[in-house]
Order: structure tokens, then sequence, then C-alpha cells
């Protein structure tokens, strides 16, 4: 189940989390595809979600407390 999303601010990445599994999905806006799938980043589940203003990373506000950051590039 998506329980978040963001959109890069480059507007070139769409990504959901996953409550329950703390996946991160990647998706490309222009085509739709999927180009990454984070498993697991997070056992707790992911809640929040946000990008840098350079577009190139995520941070995932984690249902335990903790705060994961990603590398989008």
């Amino acid at each position: 189940m998506i329980w978040s999303i963001a959109i890069s601010t480059d507007n070139k990445y769409l990504l959901t989390t996953d409550r329950d599994y703390g996946d991160v999905k990647q998706f490309r806006i222009s085509d739709g595809r999927m180009i990454k799938h984070y498993i697991a980043v997070s056992h707790s589940g992911i809640w929040s979600t946000i990008t840098t203003p350079d577009s190139k990373y995520l941070f995932a506000g984690c249902r335990s407390g903790h705060l994961k950051q990603i590398c989008l590039g």
C-alpha cells in the first residue's frame, strides 16, 4: 500500500513509499517507468518523504523515528 509520495524538485522522478514493508520505488515521470526499487529501507515502515532542492537525495521519515537518506543519482 502506498503511504506517501514525493516528486523531485527537478520534476524528473516520482517516489512512492510503503508503510508496512519500508520500500521506496522511484519512477521516471517522463515515461512512467519504475527505474529503482529500494527494498526494506526501514523495517518499521516509511511515513513521510521529501527530496533535497538539488534532487540528489530523498529523506524518508520512519515510524521508528529514524531518518533515512537515499541517493537518487
